[in-house]
C-alpha cells in the first residue's frame, strides 16, 4: 500500500518563504506545497505539515502554536521563536502528537547527529554575520564606533554585531542536543557584553595567542554566546576570520569541525529540508539527553585583565591561576580556570574577562609570577 504524499503549508512572505516553497517541492512524498500569507493561515489541519516562514517572535508563535497545539507538525525557522517559547511548543507537540522540528533555527544544518556521534561535551560556533564588526576593527585598527558607521555605510548587516543571533541559534541547538525540546531541564543562558571591546583588548589577547570573536559555546551546564577568547590559527578562527558559520564539537579525542559559507537564507533553507526529510520518512529519532555525563566536570577556562589590586579577589574565586603577568602599564593578565563567566563576572564588575574556548597553550616566553 502506498502512503499518501504529505500536504505542506510555509506560512510567511518573501523570497525565503519562496525558496522553502521550492525546496520543499522537491522532496519525495511531498503532494502538495504552497505558501501562505500569515493573515490567511486560519486552519491548520488542512495540511500535514506546517512550516513557520514568518521570522521573529509574535507572529511566529501564532503560526507554531496553531500547528502544535491541532497535532500537525511544524518546522520552526525563527532562532528568536525558539529561544523565547522553545519548551512551551515543545510541551503542546508532545501532548498533541505533533513533531518539532528545530533544524533550522538551529545552525542551519543537522549537526545534531555529528555531535552526538562524536559523543561531545561542548560546542562551540560562531557566525561570519556575527563577526563582521570584529574582523573590521581588527583589519583596520578602528574603534567599534568607527568600524561601525563604516559598516552601515556599506549597508552591512549588523543585526547580529551584540551576539543576538548567535544566542538565539544556541538556545535552539542546545533545546535539540540536549533533549529540551524532549522535556529536560534547559540549561542556564548567558550573553556577554560587548561593552569594552576595542583593538587594544584584541592586541592584548593577540599576544596571549588568543584571538577575540562572537561566538557561543554550549554545554550540559550552560548556554554562553558574546566575545569569546580562541587561539590563534584554531578551525573556530580561520573560519569566522574568513567570514564563515564555523561549528566545533569538542569530544574527549579531540574536535570535530563543521565549516560552511555564511549564508542565512541558504542555511535557513537547508535546515527546513533537513526537517522536511525525516517528517516524509516518519523517522523521528529521539535526542539522546544529558551530552555531559551527570556530575562530570567541565573545564571552565577565562582570561581576565584587571588592575593587581584585584589579583586576590580572583585567587579567590577560581581554582587555579593557569598563567599570570603585569603587563607595562600595571595591568594583571591571567588565565584562570574553575571559575564559570556569570559568577567571575559580580565578583569583578569592573575587570575585562572573556570566556575562552578550545584548546590554549602558554606563550613561549613562559610563565611570569608575580606576588
Amino acid at each position: 500500500m502506498m502512503r499518501r504524499g504529505k500536504t505542506v503549508a510555509v506560512v510567511g512572505e518573501g523570497a525565503v518563504a519562496g525558496q522553502m516553497v521550492a525546496a520543499i517541492g522537491a522532496l519525495a512524498g511531498v503532494a502538495q506545497v504552497r505558501q501562505v500569507a500569515v493573515e490567511e493561515f486560519s486552519n491548520p489541519q488542512r495540511y500535514d505539515v506546517v512550516v513557520e516562514a514568518v521570522g521573529g517572535v509574535a507572529g511566529a508563535y501564532k503560526v507554531a502554536m496553531g500547528a502544535l497545539s491541532q497535532g500537525v507538525d511544524c518546522v520552526v525557522s525563527s532562532p528568536f521563536l525558539l529561544a523565547a517559547h522553545g519548551e512551551v511548543l515543545a510541551a503542546a507537540g508532545r501532548g498533541q502528537g505533533a513533531r518539532l522540528g528545530v533544524c533550522a533555527a538551529g545552525f542551519g544544518v543537522p549537526v545534531v547527529p555529528l555531535v552526538q556521534a562524536v559523543a561531545a561535551w561542548r560546542v562551540v560556533f560562531g557566525l561570519g554575520g556575527g563577526n563582521i564588526l570584529f574582523n573590521r576593527m581588527r583589519a583596520r585598527q578602528e574603534s567599534m564606533a568607527q568600524a561601525e558607521r563604516q559598516l552601515e555605510l556599506q549597508q552591512a548587516d549588523l543585526s547580529d554585531r551584540a551576539g543576538k543571533v548567535t544566542l538565539a541559534r544556541a538556545v535552539a541547538l542546545a533545546g535539540a542536543w540536549q533533549s529540551v525540546w524532549h522535556g529536560s531541564k534547559a540549561a542556564a543562558v548567558q550573553r556577554g557584553s560587548v561593552d569594552g571591546v576595542d583593538v587594544g583588548l584584541m592586541r592584548q589577547l593577540r599576544g596571549l595567542g588568543l584571538e577575540l570573536v562572537m561566538a557561543a559555546q554550549v554545554d550540559a551546564a550552560a548556554v554562553y554566546a558574546g566575545p569569546l577568547a580562541v587561539p590563534v590559527g584554531s578551525a573556530l578562527a580561520d573560519g569566522l576570520l574568513a567570514g564563515e558559520n564555523v561549528l566545533v564539537a569538542e569530544h574527549a579525542t579531540g574536535e570535530a569541525v563543521v565549516r560552511l559559507v555564511a549564508d542565512e537564507v541558504a542555511l535557513g533553507v537547508a535546515g527546513v529540508v533537513a526537517d522536511m526529510r525525516e517528517i516524509v520518512r516518519g523517522v523521528w529519532a529521539e535526542v539522546v539527553g544529558g551530552a555531559v555525563a551527570a556530575g562530570e566536570d567541565v573545564e571552565m577556562q577565562q582570561v581576565v585583565f584587571c588592575g593587581y589590586s584585584k589579583r586576590g579577589a580572583v585567587l579567590d574565586a577560581v581554582e587555579q591561576v593557569v598563567y599570570e603577568k603585569v603587563a607595562t602599564d600595571g595591568q594583571w593578565q591571567a588565565v584562570v580556570r574553575g571559575a564559570d563567566f556569570a559568577s567571575l563576572r559580580m565578583r569583578l564588575p569592573e575587570a575585562v574577562i572573556v570566556p575562552m574556548a578550545g584548546g590554549w597553550e602558554v606563550p613561549a616566553g613562559g610563565l611570569r609570577l608575580v606576588g
